[in-house]
């Protein structure tokens, strides 16, 4: 059709469809340029093994949180029937979970604080998000311990026994070569 004879509903429509195909075809792009990163991708369903602990202490401690704040009483009666775990041991793994996340929430600050620095200048803030990013996982993995020395080996076995099988499953990491 002649570009004098295109009624505006038409060039809308055609408008549309370029910008939706312009959209499509932008992931692709960043993909391509993404691509020559080698990625390394772990799926917990086939080598549960091979998920990081730090990855699934920190997937318990957040599920914890959601059971106690969403379901108190379900959250307390699952801990007890599924683990055997006393009110006090409950108590406790509630308690460390929220220690966890406030910590978790202090070190998502410090990532987004450096992300936006390094939008503005080049330098050393890499470093820094990885260092920080070191250190979360390093503090997950000291929750951890922190945990089963209040709650006691035999109880903290059973939860690690169970995020093994049963969370690791779940998840799927990918990550890029220089993250190992």
């Amino acid at each position: 059709m002649p570009a004098s004879k295109r009624t505006p509903s038409f060039q809308a429509k055609l408008a549309s469809f370029l910008a939706l195909l312009l959209a499509a075809a932008a992931p692709a792009a960043a993909q391509n340029a993404n691509s020559n990163k080698p990625v390394i991708a772990i799926d917990g369903a086939l080598e549960p093994e091979r998920i990081p602990d730090w990855m699934l202490w920190r997937e318990l401690f957040n599920g914890v949180l959601l059971l106690a704040d969403k379901a108190p009483d379900s959250g307390r009666n699952f801990w007890q029937t599924k683990f055997g775990f006393t009110e006090v041991q409950v108590a406790r793994l509630i308690a460390h979970a929220r220690a966890f996340r406030n910590a978790e929430k202090t070190s998502e600050d410090e990532i987004k604080n450096l992300a936006l620095k390094q939008k503005n200048e080049r330098g050393s803030e890499k470093s820094q998000m990885n260092h920080v990013k070191a250190d979360k996982e390093s503090r997950t993995l000291q929750f951890r311990d922190a945990l089963k020395a209040d709650i006691g080996t035999h109880a903290y076995e059973k939860l690690n026994s169970y995020i093994r099988i049963n969370l690791a499953r779940n998840i799927k990491v990918v990550q890029t070569e220089d993250r190992r």
